[in-house]
């Protein structure tokens, strides 16, 4: 969905003045399914996780990138949520063993950027127009063909679009 700029504008001077819970409900109301809770299930998450469930029950959605790192509390409170709200949660695994083989066998490379801490790499990724479509889901770019694939792909998948077939 484009949204032109005088609207963009017309929209923030509306929201300014609201609560959190208003502009939750505002963005399920305006890009439900595509939007998606980015969590790493801290104090923060877990109350507008709260917050979603009241607004709209258990129709929201909730992923993590989840590194194979994480601490055995952050599993539980993700399985604390599961059970109080019903709802899925989203997991997203790096699959560096199918990034690894790829690079093996076709001789690409690929290259992790980071956006989350770097204003940088955040404000290139801005530039690209296509990056939307994914929701928030992390995903790859092919930089030659401009193809986007998002989350998590079986192995095959992920070759055709990293070798632009």
């Amino acid at each position: 969905m484009k949204i032109p700029l005088e609207e963009i504008t017309k929209i923030t001077k509306e929201l300014e003045s609201k609560t959190a819970e208003e502009l939750l409900k505002w963005a399920l109301e305006n890009f439900s399914p595509k939007i998606a809770l980015a969590s790493s299930f801290q104090c923060e998450d877990s109350v507008l996780i709260d917050m979603l469930y009241k607004i709209n029950h258990k129709n929201f959605r909730i992923f993590t990138l989840d590194t194979g790192r994480l601490n055995e509390e952050t599993y539980e409170i993700m399985e604390r949520i599961r059970e109080k709200y019903g709802v899925p949660i989203e997991s997203q695994f790096p699959d560096r063993e199918a990034v690894e083989k790829l690079e093996k066998e076709t001789g690409l490379a690929m290259q992790k950027i980071e956006v989350w801490h770097n204003q940088a790499n955040a404000a290139e990724l801005q530039k690209i127009p296509e990056f939307r479509q994914c929701g928030g889901v992390p995903f790859f770019i092919n930089t030659k063909t401009k193809k986007i694939i998002c989350g998590a792909k079986d192995y095959e998948s992920f070759k055709k679009w990293a070798l632009g077939k």
